[in-house]
């Protein structure tokens, strides 16, 4: 996973509040980049009858449901012309999106005003469906819906609400920047987008309900079985040994999010295992293959023995102070029989990668 950058970094550490956070800096850009801004409203001005020229400011409050957006956009004669309010997992707010429509202008009061919700991409259709079912709940007229993808809008009882990714309006920003040859504003952009994929990352889906029925659980226990089916081929075959070399015996071990069968190849001790982490994360396979399990490892002699691997984008993977992973991929659309022998093919060629002596005749990796 790329890093998510100094301001991605620094959220995660010393604040809860990561909202806020971007919040403040994306208000910022809008405040010290004319085209930044220019941009933006540009952006807003496909969806709404809004000026081309607006000043932005926040509008803090320490409480969550006092109904005061996150930012606001004021025309020439300080009106209210935009609010937008910035979204990462939290949910709407008994204020969202009724009470803050009611503070925009009316086209009937010879002007326009735009609600624009941020979400992370995950989010969008499920905060828009909300965003509808409270308007029509409270009796509000909805016009014809615009837009599209990641960018969407409708007129709502003369005003305008939309919703917008965070990284489609990042990107439109950065673009505008780089265009008004902007570098510190398209900068300060990336760190924020740095921050925003963080959140995205690490945001709570919500539950569908084909997760809950049994179809998951029955496919992990399939994942189980293919795993144990390939460490017993790779041992029955004389690619694997059950026992480390100082003949301890190799089995089953689990930990936080990962279960797997540890055994030996090259003399070098290994573990197959489902990994919810690095699944998730890193690469797109439940199978990883770590290097050296419970042995001291030369995390320089294994990656350069692994290096025709590494060309591979996170297919090899460090963990921790010097873990190392190699991913297990698995085709698709094929039969169990196919799956386990395209696994068992891959982990033969890295025990043949994995010679048990360097150069020097010294081992690669301890003995257990």
């Amino acid at each position: 996973m790329k890093s998510p950058g100094l301001l991605g970094h620094l959220a995660t550490r010393l604040t809860s509040q990561s909202e806020n956070l971007a919040t403040e800096a994306l208000c910022y850009v809008l405040q010290t980049s004319a085209a930044a801004t220019a941009g933006f409203t540009a952006m807003l001005r496909k969806a709404a009858d809004i000026p081309e020229e607006l000043r932005f400011d926040t509008q803090a409050s320490s409480d969550a449901d006092a109904g005061i957006p996150d930012i606001v956009g004021y025309d020439a004669g300080g009106g209210t012309r935009v609010l937008l309010e910035a979204k990462f997992w939290a949910g709407l707010t008994k204020n969202q999106p009724v009470t803050y429509l009611e503070r925009l202008p009316a086209v009937g009061d010879g002007v326009e005003g735009l609600l624009l919700v941020v979400t992370p991409s995950l989010r969008v259709d499920l905060v828009w469906a909300e965003l509808h079912e409270r308007c029509l709940a409270a009796g509000l007229q909805l016009g014809g819906a615009s837009g599209f993808g990641e960018f969407r809008w409708i007129h709502v009882g003369g005003r305008v609400l939309g919703i917008i990714s965070w990284r489609v309006m990042l990107e439109h920003l950065q673009d505008a920047a780089t265009a008004g040859d902007d570098l510190v504003a398209r900068a300060n952009l990336g760190q924020i987008a740095g921050l925003c994929e963080l959140m995205d990352a690490e945001a709570f889906i919500p539950l569908g309900p084909e997760e809950l029925s049994g179809a998951l659980p029955r496919r992990l226990v399939q994942y189980d079985g293919i795993l144990s089916k390939v460490v017993d081929r790779l041992i029955s075959d004389g690619t694997a040994k059950s026992k480390a070399a100082n003949g301890t015996g190799l089995g089953r071990s689990a930990g936080t999010m990962w279960w797997g069968r540890s055994f030996a190849i090259s003399g070098v001790t290994c573990l197959l295992s489902i990994d919810a982490q690095l699944w998730g994360y890193r690469r797109y396979t439940p199978f990883w293959l770590r290097i050296g399990y419970l042995q001291p490892s030369r995390t320089d002699r294994v990656l350069d023995r692994l290096n025709e691997l590494q060309t591979d984008a996170e297919r090899v993977v460090i963990v921790g102070k010097g873990d190392i992973f190699v991913a297990i991929d698995t085709p698709t659309g094929v039969e169990e029989a196919t799956v386990v022998e395209s696994m068992v093919a891959q982990i033969v060629r890295i025990k043949d990668l994995l010679k048990p002596l360097d150069a020097s005749g010294g081992p690669v990796m301890g003995a257990v």
